[in-house]
């Protein structure tokens, strides 16, 4: 678990000028979490504070990812820190409620289940075994695929992107498979994954996901970006003096 404080900085200024005011982010450290329970993590937070010469009371906000031991109403690490103080308001994070937006959505039609539940059978394929898994890198040397996260849609682009690029470099490594590994097991598997992969529909998925894709990652990291933070500001003033 990292900790990272945002805080106002204040600087004086001389008599008759206005004084300078910004919002800082500072890295406080990285935790090692084994027990990853809403109890335990806000006790190692607390720990981490007070190690700091942080005090608990003059936190103004909380922002952690949406995941259940986080962001759970009862149990969950922000409703243990608003128990203490109750002005430490939780802000969900808004990149991760985007992905979230993406799941839902891919879980609404059963093609694009399919389509992904494909990418994840790839994966799995070569993956489970060492031999594998070096065929697959050198036919797709250039890029290479992770286990796909519901949470990390990052994945999902890199995934659809080896897919993409490399399909015809796929299919190689999946003939070259066959021939070192040549039980009927295998055989029916690549049989089945090359079928899949040579379907007129899970070609346009590549395509259209690709592009649905890197516009959602790129508006994720953009939404990651620091000086955001000011522009939000700067319209939040602008709201109000209107």
């Amino acid at each position: 678990m990292s900790i990272v404080t945002r805080y106002v900085h204040i600087e004086k200024a001389a008599e008759g000028h206005n004084a300078s005011v910004e919002i800082k982010e500072s890295f406080l450290e990285f935790i090692n979490i084994v027990d990853t329970t809403g109890a335990k993590m806000t006790e190692e937070i607390l720990n981490s504070l007070k190690q700091n010469d942080l005090s608990i009371m003059n936190l103004r906000g909380q922002g952690h990812d949406n995941g259940a031991n986080m962001r759970h109403k009862r149990n969950g690490v922000q409703s243990h820190i608003a128990n203490i103080n109750s002005r430490a308001y939780f802000v969900p994070c808004v990149c991760h409620s985007l992905g979230l937006v993406v799941v839902d959505a891919v879980k609404g039609a059963i093609e694009i289940v399919k389509f992904f539940s494909t990418i994840q059978t790839i994966y799995n394929f070569f993956s489970g075994l060492t031999k594998r898994w070096h065929i697959f890198q050198s036919m797709c040397c250039e890029l290479t695929m992770k286990l796909l996260s519901d949470t990390r849609w990052e994945s999902h682009v890199n995934a659809v992107r080896a897919l993409k690029t490399r399909l015809k470099g796929i299919y190689s490594a999946l003939k070259e498979v066959v021939q070192l590994q040549k039980d009927s097991l295998t055989r029916i598997t690549v049989e089945s994954i090359a079928s899949k992969l040579d379907n007129f529909e899970f070609i346009c998925g590549l395509i259209i996901w690709h592009e649905v894709l890197t516009e959602i990652n790129c508006t994720r990291k953009l939404l990651q970006l620091s000086y955001l933070s000011s522009y939000a500001t700067d319209a939040d003033n602008y709201i109000k003096a209107n």
